[in-house]
């Protein structure tokens, strides 16, 4: 954490001599705030010594106080002090005090770990040939010294906007932006177009990764209910009626957590909202080519053209994840602007990550082909596991994606559970970290997509750890704590 002296320096770096002062200083540590550079938790000076550090009254300094806590900016208790707000830890579970990511996967490759929190997919012979194909391609940006191109390489933008264009979206070039995966393009977004005091609404669940992002930026994140057919219409109308300039991530064409699709009339009457809204609509379409009955179903975007609508879309979750290209689609003067955005941080997106996608674009329909035969096959592997090794957990079967929902039993604790189950050598997701209000305490997420035998021994130990779990008495609500305790023991 930065000390006094390194915080006035900072606000002196960026505060406007113009206006008023408790205004210049006001934006200065708002900016700072937003940038990052002033984290949550972060301790500020006193009033008085922020008044003396910057030779300025402290009725002065009052007021800046009062307007960043007004803005939910800042939070301080008399005896305590004051600090840059972050909300509570029991609303915001970060993934990483639950499972070891890097311990998970080098730990499951040598047998003691199997982790079904992350996708591993098969890797498809269209990835080898697309690698092989752009060897010489790539040679040749290099040997032409093409560094970056910050909206993309103009091929693969053709054939993004090409894609969408037959998905009943006309589409130009001009209309894509290519990021290091859709939660780049998300991040691009936020970072433009949330203040720091702004809301964004969010479906619930939601992936982790969405929630870090923009739980980076504002602590008023509002939830909407999803089900089996996806967002609450009715919650989602009342929030942007309540806050009609928030921004909202919606995940209508499968939902990465639960694997619901929307149906058409459910994605024309958010289109209708999104038409009335002075809010833009996030349209995360990255599972577009993994639901199970194949059909080409137009993104959100395709039922009101002239809507503040983006569309994210990816590769990862069709080939693999460590190849990064991702994209949004939005219009061409918004994709300027957020392509200066990443220019100040990226630059661009890697050529030869994109002339991969490339390649793989051109027979976008061959792979997805593919890849839908794995999910809906370890889908009902899965399914067949779990009705025998787990008869009392339910859920509602995906209509996509390469994930499970899955609700324990009355009076369980999913959180407690992941605990528990760790100890067998199997890692799964608590619902809560899906949560922005830190609810679903009920539910764990499976992903599925795994080899047949890690599959089958995952959920087996599952099964051993919910006999163990359930042995406990009264589903052993009181296990996290015993567990973080022996933990910390040790």
């Amino acid at each position: 954490m930065a000390s006094n002296d390194e915080i006035v320096a900072m606000v002196n770096d960026v505060m406007e001599d113009a206006g008023p002062r408790y205004k210049s200083l006001s934006s200065a540590f708002e900016q700072l705030i937003s940038d990052g550079l002033l984290p949550p938790g972060q301790r500020l000076p006193t009033q008085r010594e922020l008044a003396t550090l910057l030779g300025i009254s402290r009725p002065t300094v009052v007021r800046v106080y009062e307007s960043l806590r007004s803005k939910s900016l800042i939070e301080g208790t008399i005896g305590r002090g004051t600090y840059v707000r972050t909300a509570s830890r029991s609303a915001q579970p970060r993934l990483s005090e639950l499972i070891d990511f890097e311990r998970g996967a080098s730990e499951a490759d040598a047998g003691e770990i199997i982790n079904l929190t992350v996708s591993k997919p098969e890797l498809l012979p269209e990835f080898e040939s697309a690698v092989q194909a752009i060897a010489g391609r790539a040679a040749g940006l290099a040997a032409a010294q093409a560094a970056y191109y910050p909206q993309g390489l103009p091929e693969l933008r053709h054939l993004v906007a090409a894609w969408y264009s037959r998905r009943g979206l006309d589409t130009q070039p001009q209309q894509i932006l290519i990021t290091a995966g859709a939660q780049e393009a998300l991040g691009l977004i936020v970072r433009l177009g949330l203040r720091p005091d702004g809301q964004f609404v969010i479906e619930n669940p939601a992936y982790q990764g969405a929630l870090d992002i923009v739980r980076g930026r504002t602590s008023r994140i509002r939830p909407i209910p999803t089900g089996s057919d996806g967002t609450d219409i009715d919650f989602l109308r009342r929030a942007l009626v309540d806050a009609p300039q928030s921004p909202t991530l919606l995940m209508p064409t499968c939902h990465t957590i639960t694997g619901a699709v929307t149906p058409i009339a459910n994605r024309e009457a958010i289109a209708a909202l999104a038409q009335e809204s002075a809010g833009v609509i996030i349209d995360d379409d990255v599972f577009a080519h993994l639901t199970f009955d194949q059909s080409s179903v137009p993104p959100l975007a395709a039922f009101a053209p002239d809507a503040p609508i983006i569309t994210l879309g990816s590769t990862s979750k069709l080939v693999w994840g460590g190849l990064r290209v991702g994209w949004l689609r939005a219009s061409a003067d918004l994709v300027r602007r957020l392509a200066r955005v990443k220019g100040t941080t990226t630059l661009g997106t890697s050529l030869v990550a994109q002339l991969i996608a490339v390649e793989l674009l051109g027979d976008l329909e061959g792979v997805a082909h593919r890849r839908v035969a794995e999910a809906m096959a370890r889908d009902r592997q899965a399914t067949e596991l779990l009705k025998s090794t787990l008869p009392d957990w339910s859920w509602n079967p995906p209509k996509g994606g390469v994930s499970m929902w899955l609700r324990l039993p009355e009076g369980a604790s999913a959180t407690a559970f992941s605990a528990m189950a760790a100890s067998y050598g199997v890692s799964v997701a608590p619902g809560p970290m899906f949560a922005a209000n830190g609810e679903g305490d009920d539910h764990l997420r499976l992903v599925f997509m795994q080899s047949e035998a890690t599959l089958d021994q995952g959920i087996q130990r599952l099964g051993a750890a919910w006999e163990h779990f359930r042995s406990m008495g009264e589903f052993c609500p009181e296990y996290l704590d015993w567990h973080k305790s022996t933990q910390g023991a040790t």
